[in-house]
C-alpha cells in the first residue's frame, strides 16, 4: 500500500514547512489529491493517524481535496476530464477523437494550506 508512503511524504514536507516558518502548532493540514495520482483517498486518511505518530502532524485533521484530472488535446488544443472519456483506458478527445494528450491538471499530490490555530 504506497498510500503510507504517501503520508510520510506529506509529513516530511509539513515539518519542513514548520521549520521554515517556525510555525509552532497546526490546526490542519490540507491536501489535494489529484484523481489521476493513483493515490486512494480513503486510505490516505485511514493512516493519517498511524503516519503522524510523533510528528508535528499527530494528532492534526488531514483535510483533502479532490482535483479533477484535465487533459490537454494535442489536435484541437481543447481541454476535457479525463475520467468522463476514457476509450478502453486511454483519453479520447471528446471534441475532435484525437488520443494525443497532455495531462495539465490532477496528476499529483500537493500540500495546499496549513491551519494555524490562534494563539
Amino acid at each position: 500500500m504506497h498510500e503510507m508512503g504517501t503520508v510520510l511524504t506529506i509529513v516530511d514536507t509539513v515539518e519542513d514547512l514548520c521549520r521554515q516558518y517556525r510555525v509552532p502548532a497546526l490546526g490542519y493540514v490540507k491536501v489535494e489529491v489529484g484523481e489521476l495520482s493513483s493515490v486512494l483517498s480513503k486510505y490516505l486518511l485511514l493512516l493519517w493517524p498511524q503516519g503522524t505518530k510523533g510528528t508535528v502532524c499527530e494528532g492534526v485533521p488531514l483535510q483533502l481535496e479532490q482535483k479533477e484530472g484535465i487533459a490537454q488535446c494535442r489536435g484541437c488544443g481543447k481541454q476535457y476530464r479525463v475520467t468522463d472519456h476514457l476509450e478502453e483506458g486511454y483519453p479520447v478527445c471528446p471534441f475532435c477523437d484525437s488520443k494525443n494528450y497532455s495531462i495539465v491538471q490532477g496528476a499529483d499530490i500537493f500540500v495546499t494550506e496549513l491551519g494555524i490555530p490562534d494563539s
